[in-house]
């Protein structure tokens, strides 16, 4: 297993942006997503013609983390989990979006998808 990490500042106070970050049916805000349904736990994400299904690891609203992994789809991973964190930074905050996959190649690929959910995210939070 390998462990990636995407990053990036975001000019909003951590209690702005876990509020879009931390909510776990509103990823929407990530590119190329068509629709979320959200059952218990299991989120289904629609995107690109794929259908994902990814399960509820760990929500902290203290520590303002979220971490989930992917159950079903095609989606070339054997394990998979991704958390996203959210820190004060100066006047802003700092956000990470970790994750671990099995095949270890897997997880460059993820990195650089989640690095592109992140500068959406930005986008959408500071307008």
């Amino acid at each position: 297993m390998r462990t990636e990490t995407a990053e990036i500042d975001i000019a909003a106070t951590p209690d702005a942006v876990w509020a879009v970050a931390g909510d776990f049916g509103g990823i929407q805000w990530m590119p190329g997503i068509e629709s979320v349904t959200v059952d218990g736990d299991d989120r289904t994400i629609n995107t690109s013609g794929m259908t994902i299904v990814e399960r509820l690891v760990k929500r902290d609203d203290d520590e303002m983390t979220i971490s989930y992994s992917i159950v079903d789809g095609p989606v070339p991973v054997e394990s998979h989990e991704a958390t996203i964190s959210v820190v004060p930074a100066g006047d802003g905050s700092h956000v990470s979006y970790s994750v671990t996959t099995e095949p270890d190649d897997a997880a460059g690929f993820m990195k650089d998808v989640y690095a592109g959910a992140l500068q959406a995210l930005k986008a959408k939070i500071e307008g």
